[in-house]
């Protein structure tokens, strides 16, 4: 197995001459910026814990693809036979950094380079049998062949500006081309954010993936991103009194949280010099120079959830207590449903919450079926939230994209039946019509009781209750439909319903994956919020869907009766020394209705 020792590449970068913006003329390895050094650690941890793929989400200007070009060069000479790909967006960048690479070779002392083969705009290739293959992905669908991958196999790939890539196939296709066994093995994909597309997929694979790192790299960690004490700047954008806003002390909290990295005066004098002086739109600025990865991806449109609330649901998910992971099963009977324990990769159903040990409990569920609020998005997805007068959370989410719609409404019968008393309201467009016929059957069926099975079922669907759907203009007291049919004009009130409770702290979301939807979620003109066109809002309709309905049918009732989220927490403490932990668990409970053996 193939390591990297980092004080041997800063030897071999210290003999590399490069054209800095600031420094003019100056040795690689003996003026490495802040951010390489930040990335180039990264890549050191890595290896050490058995990482070879990388992929790196950076700020402009951070001097990164100048860093790998010369690990590129640095590790085709070490490594004899290897084959690599250095793949850009446009021509013009692929035309610079073959120069780049050619500067670093001709300034290389003699003993140290490899014997050069050739050089063209189509390769660089040595005596050692080494070579690098050049590539531009291109930035439309026109210009890009959709072949990246095609008669290439690479050990090595160095891909940049990914974030205007437009071709998901040609990725696709080059990725199957790289090697997963070859000890010298490296892969390293490099890019700013520019909103959610391709490359915002690729980070959040490699956040989860057990074979790739992420890496985020900010302007704080630049040495030259600083208005130095005491300058005319910082007396302009800092001074003796300066204070930072609410929105600074959020984002300097965040840093040390996520980097362990202490943002100081100069640096805050320097962010808003850029600010003020260099175009004024924070949410470009956020996009170029992000104080954490969660402020990099900025939606294309009006972003409908704040990025202040967002922020602090992510912090909030990501260090809040796992849930439990099950998948739930379904056969062609009901009462052959089973749920089972699984990975949290191939799990279906996440449960941070089981019922609650006390009476005068009151659940809500929502639920968007495939093709339900939008035809574009094709996830099954169920949001299950415990209700109080003075908010709600969110205790349990299923998502599952190949459930038919007669198995959907099975589920969404089982998670109502087990956190009862549940509020249920549904997306009725499409599919979800068909779901609700299913649920109506079984309520049928298990009131007529005919069989055994059938007085189970009674069991599961008796404190099941349909969200009562009713116009705002509507002048009666009386609801005229069931549930929720998706409008332009309905799906503006309950978007909006969602976003005043989340950002007010009311409604309280703990899947990572129902934030990182939100993130997505913007307002076009003439248009109901929804997600981008790379991303889905599956999650996000089921959890509007049921913060709409308590919101309209349940948290004046409930903060009448004084059930608030403080009386409830001791109410339960109390509560729960009587009833064991095993009376509450989802298996236990499925095994008494039937369902598991």
């Amino acid at each position: 197995m193939s390591e990297f020792d980092q004080a041997k590449f800063l030897t071999f970068a210290t003999a590399l001459k490069i054209d800095t913006k600031e420094l003019g003329r100056v040795r690689l390895g003996e003026q490495l910026m802040g951010t390489q050094t930040w990335v180039l650690n990264g890549i050191t941890q890595g290896f050490e814990d058995g990482v070879r793929n990388f992929v790196i989400l950076k700020c402009r200007q951070a001097g990164i693809s100048t860093l790998c070009l010369a690990l590129d060069l640095y590790w085709i000479f070490k490594h004899s036979g290897l084959s690599g790909s250095l793949v850009t967006h446009d021509e013009d960048a692929r035309d610079n950094f073959k120069e780049t690479l050619q500067l670093y070779y001709d300034g290389l002392p003699l003993e140290w380079r490899r014997g050069m083969v050739k050089h063209n705009r189509n390769m660089f290739s040595f005596e050692n049998r080494s070579r690098l293959r050049y590539a531009v992905a291109g930035t439309t669908k026109r210009k890009s062949s959709g072949k990246l991958g095609r008669s290439a196999a690479n050990a090595f790939l160095h891909c940049t500006e990914l974030s205007s890539w437009p071709d998901e196939e040609g990725l696709r296709s080059l990725r199957d081309t790289m090697a997963e066994h070859n000890p010298a093995r490296l892969y390293l994909f490099e890019s700013t954010a520019r909103g959610f597309n391709l490359f915002y997929d690729m980070w959040e694979e490699a956040k989860r993936a057990v074979t790739q790192r992420a890496i985020f790299v900010s302007f704080w960690a630049n040495a030259f991103y600083r208005c130095p004490r005491g300058s005319e700047l910082w007396k302009a954008y800092w001074g003796k009194a300066g204070r930072m806003t609410a929105a600074e002390r959020g984002w300097v909290r965040d840093v040390k949280l996520l980097y362990d990295v202490k943002i100081d005066d100069e640096i805050l004098a320097w962010y808003r010099y850029q600010l003020m002086e260099k175009g004024g739109d924070e949410n470009l600025l956020l996009q170029e120079h992000p104080p954490t990865e969660h402020h990099a991806f900025i939606a294309t449109g009006s972003q409908f959830f704040g990025a202040r609330a967002i922020s602090d649901a992510i912090k909030r998910t990501r260090h809040a207590d796992a849930p439990d992971y099950y998948r739930i099963e379904c056969r062609s009977e009901f009462y052959e449903t089973e749920v089972v324990g699984a990975t949290p990769r191939m799990a279906t159903l996440q449960v941070w919450e089981y019922p609650a040990p006390i009476t005068q409990v009151q659940y809500v569920l929502g639920a968007d079926p495939r093709y339900g609020s939008e035809n574009t998005h094709d996830t099954n997805s169920i949001s299950v939230w415990r209700c109080y007068g003075d908010g709600c959370d969110q205790v349990a989410e299923w998502s599952d994209p190949d459930m038919p719609t007669y198995a959907v409404a099975w589920v969404i019968c089982l998670l109502a039946g087990y956190y009862e008393p549940c509020l249920v309201n549904l997306e009725i467009n499409g599919p979800g019509q068909a779901v609700f016929d299913e649920m109506q059957k079984l309520r049928k069926k298990a009131t007529l009781q005919l069989t055994p099975q059938d007085k189970k079922l009674f069991n599961v669907v008796r404190n099941m209750q349909n969200y009562l759907y009713k116009r705002v203009d509507q002048l009666s007291g009386v609801p005229n439909a069931f549930h929720t049919q998706t409008t332009y004009q309905s799906k503006d009130r309950y978007m909006n319903n969602f976003r005043d409770y989340f950002e007010r702290g009311m409604a309280q979301p703990r899947s990572v994956e129902l934030v990182n939807e939100m993130k997505g979620i913007v307002r076009e003109e003439g248009a109901a919020p929804a997600a981008g066109s790379r991303t889905t809002d599956d999650r996000v309709t089921a959890g509007a869907l049921a913060v709409h309905a308590w919101s309209e049918h349940l948290m004046i009732k409930l903060a009448m009766m004084g059930i608030s989220r403080a009386v409830s927490q001791q109410r339960e403490t109390n509560a729960a020394k009587l009833v064991t932990v095993g009376d509450r668990m989802v298996h236990d409970y499925l095994r008494k209705i039937g369902v598991v053996k």
